[in-house]
């Protein structure tokens, strides 16, 4: 286009039939690239070639929801490579093959108005958070071959509550990040990025202690494994937090 051209003028069809991008996700092996597209109003995961080519469109029903283009946490790729885990407008969190397919139920939230959001899987764990009237949940579940379950979703662990989680991300060893605050702090002045490790056999209970490596007034609150403190020495003098999270370490087993 010259100087001299002018740019065509938007049509209500032009913006009608206009696309929202987000959230690129590559698969572990590289060849892919997953994202969200909003298509008059309706979430979708695309597939396509990193190198470009035809795309995918990889999710029907459920939906998941709108692709946000500041950031979303909508779904992520499984290890594997060949599958997606994805959180529906439903509040359960799915699993769909890359090439395309039906989607199947990985996880339910617990407890009524509940919602499953943000998943992030790295070896054999997928984290998330279940966001809810009584506050915001970090859940970590095992989808290893020894514990996957062929006729129903896995059972996750607890990992740690407050007002607002967000933004989980888990390593290959089961250590889970996240970003939490609680009334009557905001994001700005008690925000806090808090890290927890996972035990070190399948099944195990998370055993690491809780720590705030950044931002608010928690230090250090001890975990529990099997019933007994790992590392209560290691505690500050409060015994628990600040804001709304649990004051014994995590829960094993339900959420």
């Amino acid at each position: 286009m010259t100087s001299t051209q002018k740019r065509p003028l938007p049509t209500p069809a032009m913006v009608a039939n206009g696309r929202v991008l987000g959230e690129p996700r590559l698969s572990p092996d590289g060849s892919l690239v997953a994202f969200v597209a909003t298509v008059q109003g309706r979430g979708q995961i695309v597939v396509m070639p990193a190198k470009g080519g035809p795309e995918v469109v990889v999710t029907t029903e459920p939906e998941p929801p709108a692709a946000q283009a500041y950031g979303g946490g909508v779904f992520d790729w499984l290890p594997d490579g060949e599958m997606l885990v994805f959180a529906g407008k439903d509040g359960c969190l799915y699993t769909v093959p890359a090439g395309g397919g039906a989607a199947v139920l990985f996880a339910s939230p617990v407890g009524t108005g509940a919602q499953l959001a943000a998943p992030f899987a790295a070896g054999r764990f997928v984290t998330c958070v279940q966001g809810g009237s009584s506050g915001d949940r970090v859940l970590l579940f095992d989808i290893s071959p020894d514990r996957a379950l062929t006729n129903a979703p896995p059972w996750p662990e607890l990992v740690a509550t407050a007002d607002f989680c967000f933004d989980p991300t888990v390593n290959e060893a089961g250590d889970v990040a996240w970003h939490e605050w609680s009334v009557p702090d905001m994001a700005w002045d008690g925000g806090r990025i808090c890290v927890r490790a996972m035990g070190p056999g399948a099944g195990d209970p998370i055993v690491g202690p809780r720590r705030a490596v950044v931002g608010g007034a928690l230090v250090h609150v001890a975990g529990v494994h099997l019933g007994a403190a790992a590392d209560s020495g290691a505690a500050d003098s409060g015994g628990a937090e600040s804001g709304g999270a649990e004051s014994g370490g995590a829960e094993s087993g339900g959420a």
